[in-house]
């Protein structure tokens, strides 16, 4: 009976017991696991393209934004092709437009050296565009020695580096009276200060008269019963060579004399430089020599003479193609302007 009783008190005990336990287990580890738990994430902002954010050292200031700068665009160079001719011996480098000479070339040039250029639009013939190549002396001469050995007549280069000059308008005239009926010359206005060079080797004559006339010596050619050369007449300029010797030219009618000064010549150097602006007077028609079919004011003649008067003019002119016409190029001048 005792032993009865005394487990119902126990138990009784026990009832009350074991809830007050549960509570004060909750109470200790409540605390605990709240420490355990993860912060709620927060929701990070997305970043603006092109903008880094910086934090403050300072807790809660706001942070600073630096704009980024955006790298410039760089747009590809187009290279603008040009139709340049072939020239044996020469390639063509088409992003500079100059003509490098290769190696065994017949002008004897080393392998690289610049030998000439591209100029498109080089200069206007009756108002007309046309492109040149300017070539070295020595390129120059070897086509127009090859030239004569094909046809037996001469041509000749504009004897002006077109780099230099920018572009000039050419003018062809015509006699219209005269035992030289419709013989042809080629006038210009080059800028003042513009070098003309030789375009035929030799002996020149000056003739100091009112407008100056440059002229070759006559030359036989060879296997040809005619003279060929070429005749140049400025109004103000200067002579780059120096004369080797001085002689007087006697007018038949007139008895009137002309001092004439001698020069040895190789080909493609430079002759003379004009000077100033003023014009000629044989080619406005102003005397009673010559008269041409349309005068005007020039500064500058360039008449080539040749056997075959047919091809008088811009025909005398070395051409590679039908547009593209040969003067020179002088590589040293150009590096002086630079």
């Amino acid at each position: 009976m005792n032993k009865l009783i005394k487990e119902r008190v126990i138990m009784k005990r026990l009832r009350f017991s074991i809830p007050f336990l549960v509570f004060t287990l909750f109470l200790v580890f409540t605390p605990a696991c709240a420490a355990c738990e993860k912060p709620p994430a927060v929701e990070e902002q997305e970043e603006e393209k092109g903008q880094e954010v910086v934090p403050s050292e300072t807790t809660g200031t706001t942070p600073e934004i630096i704009q980024e700068e955006t790298p410039p665009i760089v747009e590809e160079e187009i290279i603008e092709e040009v139709n340049a001719p072939e020239i044996p011996g020469l390639k063509f480098d088409q992003e500079t437009k100059n003509y490098l000479a290769e190696a065994g070339n017949p002008y004897g040039l080393e392998a690289g050296t610049e030998a000439g250029v591209y100029i498109k639009n080089a200069f206007e013939f009756e108002g007309e565009s046309k492109d040149s190549i300017g070539l070295k002396a020595v390129i120059v001469e070897f086509i127009q020695k090859k030239l004569y050995k094909e046809t037996k007549d001469y041509y000749f280069p504009i004897p002006f580096d077109l780099k230099e000059t920018g572009v000039i308008n050419i003018n062809e005239l015509a006699l219209d009276s005269g035992l030289d009926k419709g013989r042809k010359t080629l006038v210009c206005n080059p800028p003042v200060g513009t070098v003309f060079y030789a375009p035929f080797p030799g002996e020149w004559l000056l003739f100091w008269t009112k407008d100056r006339v440059l002229a070759t010596s006559p030359i036989k050619m060879e296997g040809v019963d005619k003279f060929a050369g070429s005749n140049i007449y400025f109004k103000e300029g200067e002579m780059l060579l120096k004369s080797i010797k001085q002689d007087k030219s006697v007018n038949d009618k007139t008895g009137e004399e002309t001092l004439v000064e001698i020069f040895e010549v190789k080909f493609g150097e430079p002759l003379g430089k004009i000077t100033g602006e003023n014009t000629l007077d044989t080619f406005n028609n102003r005397t009673n020599y010559w008269h041409f079919n349309k005068p005007g004011e020039y500064r500058f003649c360039f008449w080539p003479v040749g056997r075959d008067k047919s091809i008088d003019g811009i025909n005398r002119l070395i051409k590679i193609n039908e547009t593209c016409f040969v003067s020179f190029f002088n590589k040293t001048a150009h590096e002086q302007n630079q």
